[in-house]
């Protein structure tokens, strides 16, 4: 429609839409909201007149001014800083000043877009709207666009990238209203979990997702724009420099040989809780496992339990985090840098009280053999039997049940591990070795003597005998911590820097919500050793930033406060209080050792009657 037929379009009374609805729509044309638009402009974004064609080539968007002449509409061009009457005389075109000069603000600027469907050139549209509306033009509204289809719509096609239309459903481009809402979505949300929630809030196509590969392309390049870097060796520049103002990086050490530098995490804090709860006797396990697939390296936490709070919902303590090893090479040698960090911060006295358990693995005992050699190392029981099932299969003539009987008397109630003393050993191995009597269980027998037995003697018997362990210790705490460490990445793989601030954010709340317990909230109770720093919430409240910060530095600083008299069972499950006086006759100075039981005269002339 031409320019006249446009303006009275717009002054005759009408509704904007939000978009073009769908459907055919040659020779219709549609006016829609352009307020979104205008934003956008003002803000150097592309606009969006949205509709369910397709995809549209690049457009051409000239603009005309007019000015109101008395009754009449005057079209002008701007030329050399003045408006100008475009004329025609003698065959050339030649622009006439119009005198006087109006002002910018009384020229209406009028704004067109022409494109072509990329599937058709017969199939095109105009867009107009206005930038600038002058008084004498307040009929035209800013906000509004008209929209006209000119040709036969051919159909909706393909995309110009399918290689294979079997596969792909034909384009129709997404709202980008539609796009801000999947992108957002999908920053705390995988793209299934996505998918989900548009299908059961939306029942018109046009308002969710495509399909789930424009989730996945969406979600792929949100953590790719998220990645500080590129390559893993950005990522090892982005860690080193962590080192200068990330407390808890702590070293990133280069060792010939290694392609990836060995990574050592922790905070002060965590050194302290070590010292606080495993470097005494009596204390916690130290655990550490090797956790795959998070990345292009391994990880080696270290976990404990903090004694200072208890879980409410099972009354257990918590499993903490502590130093943590980032590495690729799963040596000794790359252990004992990891190792020795942490023994430097150790004293001997709290070395010889430290117990640590891993599984099976050789380079972790060779290193804590070198680096922590006054500690006992136990191993996981759980491990060693899975360890020996798998040996038995594939050495041994034994039968399933046999198999199964043989790792019940080493493993189970009353079997090998919970030998209270020799002789009842002897026993016991003398048992195991009567099913290995075969000549074709030879092989696992020597096993059992030379490589099994003596791994059960030293870090599993002895430390059980010394109440250092429970019977049947296994790792379990450090495979829970290696759960929580996959689900904090979503079990998906992760960039080395990403991965450390995952970490640290997880230390951070557990630290957190630890410290809660001490005003009585949270998910945790203070331990009873511990009660005296337990205060109101409503006093907290009252204390000022100096007092909560001394007061949570005594907590996390305390080793607890027990009875002077209390005794504790010797593998750390009962505590009992001890009562000098229990035994006593009433008044007894003496000891009960020293005091002699004396019958009275009277009652020794009876029995001598």
């Amino acid at each position: 429609m031409d320019t006249k037929k446009v303006f009275q379009t717009f002054r005759a009374p009408h509704s904007a839409l939000s978009y073009v609805p769908a459907g055919r729509k040659d020779g219709h044309f549609y006016i829609v909201d352009n307020t979104d638009n205008m934003s956008k402009r003002e803000q150097g974004q592309k606009t969006e007149f949205w509709d369910d064609y397709g995809a549209w080539k690049k457009p051409s968007c000239p603009k005309t001014l007019f000015v109101q002449d008395k009754d009449r509409v005057v079209t002008v061009v701007l030329r050399d800083n003045k408006y100008c009457v475009e004329r025609t005389i003698k065959s050339k075109r030649v622009y006439v000043p119009l005198e006087p000069q109006p002002e910018q603000a009384d020229v209406l600027v009028m704004h067109q877009t022409y494109q072509t469907l990329n599937a058709s050139n017969t199939c095109k549209r105009r867009i107009t709207w206005f930038g600038n509306t002058p008084e004498n033009f307040s009929y035209l509204p800013k906000d509004r666009a008209l929209i006209e289809y000119i040709g036969k719509f051919p159909g909706a096609q393909f995309h110009g990238n399918v290689k294979n239309a079997q596969k792909n459903q034909k384009y129709i481009k997404t709202k980008e209203k539609v796009k801000a809402e999947l992108k957002s979505e999908l920053k705390h949300k995988s793209a299934k979990q996505v998918e989900k929630k548009m299908n059961s809030e939306h029942d018109n196509d046009f308002d969710k997702q495509r399909d789930d590969k424009q989730l996945m392309n969406f979600k792929y390049n949100l953590n790719k724009k998220d990645k500080p870097n590129s390559n893993a060796a950005d990522h090892i520049i982005a860690v080193e420099e962590m080192v200068k103002n990330n407390g808890c990086v702590q070293r990133v050490c280069h060792v010939q040989g290694l392609n990836h530098p060995v990574i050592t995490l922790y905070n002060n804090q965590q050194i302290c809780d070590i010292k606080r709860f495993c470097c005494k006797e009596g204390g916690e396990i130290l655990g550490l496992d090797k956790t795959f697939n998070l990345g292009d390296f391994h990880v080696t936490p270290t976990v404990f339990k903090d004694r200072s709070v208890l879980r409410r919902t099972n009354m257990e303590h918590p499993i903490c985090f502590g130093p943590t090893f980032i590495h690729t090479n799963s040596s000794a040698d790359t252990y004992k840098i990891f190792m020795h960090h942490i023994a430097d911060r150790l004293t001997d006295n709290e070395i010889d009280n430290l117990v640590i358990g891993t599984d099976e693995e050789l380079a972790f005992k060779t290193a804590i053999h070198r680096c922590f050699s006054g500690a006992t190392h136990v191993l996981c029981t759980r491990h060693l039997k899975n360890n020996t099932l798998k040996y038995m299969e594939e050495h041994s003539g034994c039968t399933l049940k046999e198999r199964q009987n043989i790792c019940g008397l080493i493993y189970d109630k009353n079997g090998i591990t919970e030998s209270m003393d020799d002789d009842t050993l002897n026993v016991r191995v003398d048992n195991v070795r009567s099913l290995l009597v075969k000549p074709e269980n030879q092989r696992f027998l020597n096993y059992f003597e030379d490589r099994l037995l003596p791994l059960l003697k030293e870090h599993i018997i002895t430390p059980f005998r010394q109440g250092k362990i429970e019977s049947n210790w296994t790792s379990n705490n450090s495979e829970s911590a290696n759960h929580v460490l996959k689900a904090a990445v979503n079990w998906k793989i992760c960039d080395l820097p990403k991965f450390i601030e995952s970490w640290q954010e997880i230390v951070d709340n557990e630290s957190k919500e630890r410290l809660r317990a001490i005003r009585g909230m949270g998910n945790f109770k203070v331990a009873r050793p511990f009660e005296h720093h337990l205060v109101d919430v409503s006093t907290w409240s009252m204390m000022t930033g100096d007092q909560q910060n001394n007061r949570m530095k005594r907590f996390r600083n305390d080793k607890g406060r027990f009875h002077a008299n209390e005794i504790r069972s010797s593998n750390g499950q009962r505590t009992v209080i001890k009562t000098p006086s229990a035994g006593k006759k009433p008044n007894q100075q003496k000891r009960k050792r020293a005091e002699r039981s004396r019958t009275p005269s009277c009652k020794r002339r009876v029995l001598c009657d």
